[in-house]
């Protein structure tokens, strides 16, 4: 379970890399989830992924080579759930790899490799995409 403290954190994140650049590896939709992910899951998976890969051919290679999302998740505590909650992770796969999004306040936030930090409404699309819950 998230705190409110969890939560203020999120939200400190979140305007701190609205102003920043997209970079693969450093800031990218899989590494900030992954960051949100360390924090809430008091782990320290970040230190595995950041700066591993520099352009979409390296991430490509990288998490196919790296374990599956949900192996970690199921791994730190996290189960997958119906219904969207701040804080939750919301996992999309894509041709070639997982883009991950961090649900808060009604919207899924990720960084879009053209636009940085991004946020939408998954509407009907939350069907195609697995949500993922901390329960610890």
């Amino acid at each position: 379970m998230i705190t409110i403290s969890d939560q203020m954190f999120l939200s400190r994140l979140l305007g701190e890399v609205r102003n920043q650049p997209f970079a693969w590896g450093i800031n990218d939709c899989n590494t900030l989830a992954i960051l949100w992910m360390d924090r809430v899951s008091n782990s320290d998976v970040l230190l595995s992924v950041e700066g591993q890969y520099k352009s979409f051919s390296e991430a490509v290679k990288f998490y196919k080579d790296f374990p599956s999302w949900r192996s970690i998740l199921d791994t730190l505590g996290w189960e997958q759930v119906t219904t969207l909650r701040n804080g939750d992770l919301i996992l999309r796969q894509g041709k070639s790899f997982v883009f991950a999004h961090i649900f808060l306040e009604g919207l899924g936030y990720s960084i879009d490799r053209h636009k940085g930090l991004v946020a939408g409404r998954f509407g009907g699309q939350i069907d195609k995409c697995e949500v993922m819950r901390c329960l610890r």
